[in-house]
């Protein structure tokens, strides 16, 4: 086994404690709004998502894995992060992972992170530190993008679990079914960069706003 999926495997291992799992992605909101109905829309709703991540998530990863105006790419992602609850809960996971990988890696270079924060260029979104951190490691583009993938999907389908919407077994056999999208996904995203990304998914862009305006509510968006 090399040392590069050995790594991947630590990182989306659901132990490691970034606190991605305080947050639903707006599965919370989405299905107290009666948007998710069925297993159908569940999955439909996570498909919509994870397109979503091709089209604007990982434009900006290769970006910043390929060390193009670093500066410019994080100032500029973090304005397009225009939904205050995705924004807050994307820095608080970037925080957690910050935290976490400077005990595991402690070789990781940290300055260009920490002077994007200190500048006020761009707080420590969970992309942005991904980023920055992994593309030190002898972790490809491509392998990269799968463990920010499979993250996502993995975080939703244990907020659906949480919230009754499915049980524990069924949530496997969905990431299961769902995983085999990824070379798709990967297709899809084609090594654009953070110029062409764009926001495909308007349904979860509205939940995740609308999440703050739940009577009662367990996740944080």
């Amino acid at each position: 086994m090399s040392l590069a999926l050995a790594k991947i495997m630590q990182l989306s291992d659901s132990a490691l404690p970034v606190g991605g799992y305080a947050f639903s992605h707006g599965i919370e909101c989405a299905l107290k709004m009666g948007v998710i109905q069925s297993i159908r829309s569940l999955k439909s709703f996570i498909q919509g998502q994870l397109e979503q991540v091709a089209d604007f998530d990982l434009p900006y990863i290769g970006s910043f894995y390929q060390n193009e105006t670093i500066d410019e790419i994080a100032t500029d992602y973090d304005i397009m992060m225009t939904n205050e609850f995705v924004r807050l809960s994307s820095i608080e996971q970037g925080k957690g992972w910050l935290r976490i990988i400077k005990q595991i890696y402690p070789d990781i270079n940290l300055s260009i992170i920490t002077k994007l924060s200190t500048d006020n260029i761009c707080p420590p979104h969970i992309l942005v530190v991904m980023a920055l951190t992994l593309k030190q490691q002898i972790i490809s583009l491509s392998d990269l993008c799968t463990l920010y993938l499979f993250m996502q999907l993995r975080d939703q389908l244990s907020a659906a679990v949480r919230l009754g919407a499915i049980g524990s077994i069924e949530s496997q056999c969905i990431l299961a079914e769902i995983e085999t999208t990824f070379p798709k996904l990967l297709e899809r995203f084609g090594n654009k960069r953070a110029g062409d990304a764009v926001r495909t998914t308007v349904l979860a862009d509205i939940m995740q706003a609308n999440h703050g305006m739940l009577y009662s509510k367990i996740f944080r968006n």
